[in-house]
């Protein structure tokens, strides 16, 4: 009996991003009934080139019983693609930043998001599973015509570090560079992010209690006018001495989060929010702005500032979480139950499952 083919698509592939490491898990539990391989238009990295396949390699329409389309924004050659395959097709929401923030300052990468809501009414009709990965993210692509879409995080493994070893030289590293100890934020350096918010929480922080805590920025800046413009406002920011590591190993990111007083996330959405999770389950206390899916996530591991709170909140909520040992340290035990509470919830078996029953 011939087995079933189900490839995954993805715009970019890229190690440490997490819908490509969502794609990787799913791609496991895929393999054990079916031919699957990941393909994405751009596949950054070494890694990715051994782990993921050229986007043109797709084998034809009439060769595959299903294709399984990862959507976060659009572009027009990916929803080109989409709209000429004429197989089933199933989405895994992940959530399109809305335009807005971007419309005033990065007009084109605005459009690109805007074409990724086109695209999902385009595609549609094609569409015989809506997957998303939180609650918040199922109302939103119901906004675009979806019905009956389920939740489920398919491949977020909220230990994912917990097995990593430490990187001993790199913890030498930090102590040197910040012997008072460093607060650490994840994510690529995009505007709707707020960059600028964390270093200004933390300029104020050490500028009201003379803490000298250091900050450190693990991801990847994606926009180079961005990344000027936060050297920029850095610069102004005297009381605080920051680090971008860029893009790092899984190992290098469990030893930064490992070695971290406090994670802290500005952001002003989210779809899911997986770094701070992932800190929890380090025994690392989260202190983080309420945006988006966050509360959803968050749950009672962390403690989550109003949606619209500003620098002068987050540096008061991060000296306390400092300086305040029975909060910290409930905060870390909380953090870890919430991460082994979504553990448990987690399955790409699930979704496997859930795309199994449409072939």
């Amino acid at each position: 009996m011939r087995r079933p083919v189900i490839h995954q698509v993805l715009l970019g592939a890229a190690e440490g991003d997490a819908i490509t490491q969502m794609a990787f898990a799913l791609r496991t539990e895929l393999q054990k009934f079916a031919d699957s391989e990941i393909y994405a238009l751009w596949r950054h990295g070494d890694l990715m080139e051994k782990s993921t396949l050229p986007l043109q390699e797709i084998p034809e329409s009439d060769d595959m019983d299903l294709l399984l389309y990862h959507s976060s924004i659009g572009w027009q050659e990916m929803t080109d693609f989409l709209l000429s395959r004429t197989e089933k097709i199933t989405i895994s929401y992940h959530n399109i930043t809305p335009a807005h923030f971007y419309e005033k300052f990065q007009p084109e990468f605005a459009n690109d998001l805007k074409l990724g809501r086109t695209e999902l009414e385009l595609i549609r009709h094609k569409v015989v599973l809506a997957v998303a990965d939180s609650s918040f993210n199922a109302d939103d692509i119901k906004q675009h015509g979806y019905h009956d879409v389920k939740v489920v995080p398919a491949g977020f493994s909220p230990k994912r570090l917990c097995n990593e070893i430490y990187d001993v030289y790199l913890l030498n590293e930090l102590a040197r560079e910040f012997p008072n100890g460093y607060v650490i934020a994840v994510g690529q350096i995009l505007p709707h992010k707020r960059i600028e918010q964390v270093i200004e929480t933390m300029h104020i922080m050490n500028s009201t209690y003379w803490g000298n805590i250091g900050l450190v920025i693990c991801g990847v800046a994606r926009q180079a006018h961005y990344r000027e413009a936060i050297n920029k406002f850095q610069n102004r920011c005297a009381m605080v001495k920051v680090q971008f590591p860029g893009a790092v190993s899984n190992r290098q990111l469990a030893t930064y989060i490992r070695g971290a007083r406090v994670y802290l996330g500005m952001s002003d959405h989210e779809g899911l929010c997986i770094p701070p999770v992932e800190a929890m389950s380090l025994g690392v206390p989260v202190v983080i702005k309420g945006a988006g899916a966050v509360p959803e996530t968050m749950g009672d591991g962390a403690l989550v500032l109003p949606e619209n709170c500003g620098a002068i909140l987050a540096a008061e909520a991060v000296n306390e979480v400092l300086t305040n040992h029975e909060l910290r340290w409930n905060l870390i035990n909380a953090g870890y139950l919430r991460s082994e509470e979504l553990d448990s919830q987690t399955s790409s078996v699930h979704t496997a499952e859930l795309v199994r029953a449409q072939i």
